[in-house]
């Protein structure tokens, strides 16, 4: 009698079970062959856009254009920043909220900002006092860290309503740290001293270090 394994390797003549369905069109995955073609997604349009220019600071170079509107920002000027190598297909603040890549809000205080116009009209400055989130990013260190003011938490609750559990939860332990004898730090030095230096990548300048922070794993 063969073995299992004998037997298991006897071509059977049975046919296959499995058709090609409709949908299973061999110009999709040729190169060189036209498939069916994607739908193009109509952008929106944003009445106050400014034409080829930064939606944040007004300037006309190096623009990022939001796969989704017609909003373009320069990627420095961005909550976070976004660094090189830039994507391909990106999206503005206005269409998706980077408050999602959110890993933990570190602290809240009034901090100076630039006033909208009709702000500034009524107060006469250019500068006012907001409230704002210290955000440490996922992915990124504490050295990335940003202030995010509250009107953009607001704007964003809508679309990520564990956004404002974790503001919640982020004021109820600020609350029990303020009643206790500790010092409280947002930033410990020590997060941003680096410890040693695991790996590096790249070349010349565009040269990466992948680095342990001190206190931090």
């Amino acid at each position: 009698m063969a073995s299992l394994v004998e037997r298991l390797r006897v071509r059977s003549d049975r046919k296959p079970m499995y058709k090609l369905d409709e949908s299973d069109d061999e110009t999709d995955t040729m190169p060189g062959k036209s498939g069916t073609k994607k739908q193009e997604i109509e952008k929106i349009v944003r009445t106050d856009v400014k034409d080829d220019s930064c939606q944040a600071c007004g300037g006309d170079s190096n623009l990022l254009y939001c796969e989704t509107c017609n909003y373009a920002y320069h990627p420095k000027c961005l909550v976070p920043p976004l660094k090189a190598p830039l994507p391909s297909r990106w999206s503005c603040p206005e269409c998706v909220s980077p408050l999602n890549d959110i890993d933990k809000i570190l602290d809240c205080e009034m901090r100076p900002t630039i006033a909208e116009d009709q702000d500034a009209s009524k107060l006469g400055s250019k500068q006012v006092f907001v409230k704002q989130y210290l955000v440490k990013w996922k992915g990124l260190s504490y050295l990335h860290c940003t202030w995010v003011p509250e009107k953009e938490f607001v704007k964003a609750y809508k679309a990520y309503p564990r956004l404002k559990t974790k503001v919640n939860n982020f004021h109820r332990q600020m609350s029990s740290v303020t009643n206790s004898e500790d010092e409280y730090i947002a930033i410990r030095p020590e997060w941003t001293t680096v410890d040693r230096i695991l790996a590096c990548r790249g070349d010349g300048e565009e040269k990466e270090y992948l680095v342990k922070w001190k206190e931090l794993r």
